[in-house]
């Protein structure tokens, strides 16, 4: 799907003015996605994807996290008759604040209860690293924030490396769009 969209969004970017807007048809699919063309903030331009829907998103994202509780369940209970301890971990390519998943759990748990389950973890794939935030330890949901300090600790240790790495790959990234603009300026006051 990914491939497609890309294609047909592909196809017609080079077309549009900047500071526009252009439906493009992805008939692979049957459906249309809203493509902007703004000036870029980077010299190699960025490219973001929402999702539109009708109705409100939150609404969408709790009738997601129920369905993936009610599926993962049938897998889980049959691991349970094998093992201690259960884990459902729920996977989100989302955009949008954990705070907003964490609200949207508990409003799922509501018809689909995971009480047979021992630990819940949200894993936000959108950050590199991967993040995870604990739903429920035991038979506590959504543990306060002095109840997870071990786990957040733990996941702080785990992260390390690949923030400390970000953190210098964006003040490399930072240093080379300086001197970029540096030279473009530079260029600009040559006489021609």
């Amino acid at each position: 799907m990914i491939g497609r969209i890309a294609e047909a969004v592909i196809a017609d970017v080079p077309g549009m003015a900047l500071d526009s807007e252009l439906k493009v048809q992805v008939p692979a699919h049957g459906f249309y996605v809203l493509v902007r063309r703004v000036k870029p903030f980077t010299p190699q331009g960025i490219c973001t994807i929402s999702w539109r829907v009708p109705g409100l998103p939150y609404d969408y994202v709790v009738k997601d996290m129920r369905r993936a509780i009610a599926d993962k369940r049938q897998v889980l209970e049959a691991y349970r008759r094998e093992v201690e301890e259960t884990i459902l971990l729920l996977d989100s390519d989302e955009c949008g604040l954990p705070s907003e998943f964490m609200q949207a759990f508990l409003d799922a748990v509501v018809e689909e209860p995971v009480e047979a389950f021992d630990e819940v973890y949200l894993a936000c794939t959108m950050a590199v690293p991967i993040l995870l935030y604990p739903f429920k330890w035991g038979e506590t949901l959504m543990p306060e924030p002095e109840a997870r300090r071990g786990f957040l600790e733990a996941q702080d240790r785990a992260n390390a490396t690949h923030i400390g790495r970000a953190r210098r790959d964006s003040r490399l990234y930072a240093r080379l769009l300086r001197s970029a603009e540096k030279r473009r300026r530079a260029q600009e006051r040559r006489p021609k």
